[in-house]
């Protein structure tokens, strides 16, 4: 498997585990209105660890969708360092087009 692209200053990654990205998307869906899905994954595999679609956008909404990718993946704890879009060199998003912030999770002090 090649190495993932990486979120640390362009360092690809090596391994499954080494580092995690996450996502807070939200959408309006026509008739229930806006809905937020929260997410993580793997940047080596691209495996996506969990998922969780919500009708809020709370910190606990977040930390719930890590705790199921910290169980999947096995592990006790991670790191978690945010991130902004910016700091990542990604484009400016606007609020309407998906995420309001990134996280690297790194595994490297896990157990």
């Amino acid at each position: 498997m090649a190495p993932g692209p990486g979120a640390q200053g362009g360092q690809p990654t090596r391994r499954v585990n080494e580092l995690w990205q996450t996502d807070f998307t939200y959408f309006k869906i026509q008739g229930w209105g806006w809905y937020y899905l929260s997410k993580v994954l793997d940047d080596y595999s691209r495996y996506s660890l969990a998922w969780k679609l919500t009708p809020t956008m709370a910190a606990t909404d977040v930390q719930e969708t890590l705790e199921l990718a910290l169980a999947r993946a096995r592990l006790d704890r991670v790191r978690v360092r945010h991130r902004p879009p910016a700091a990542l060199g990604q484009r400016a998003v606007r609020p309407a087009d998906r995420t309001h912030a990134r996280c690297a999770l790194s595994s490297n002090d896990a157990r």
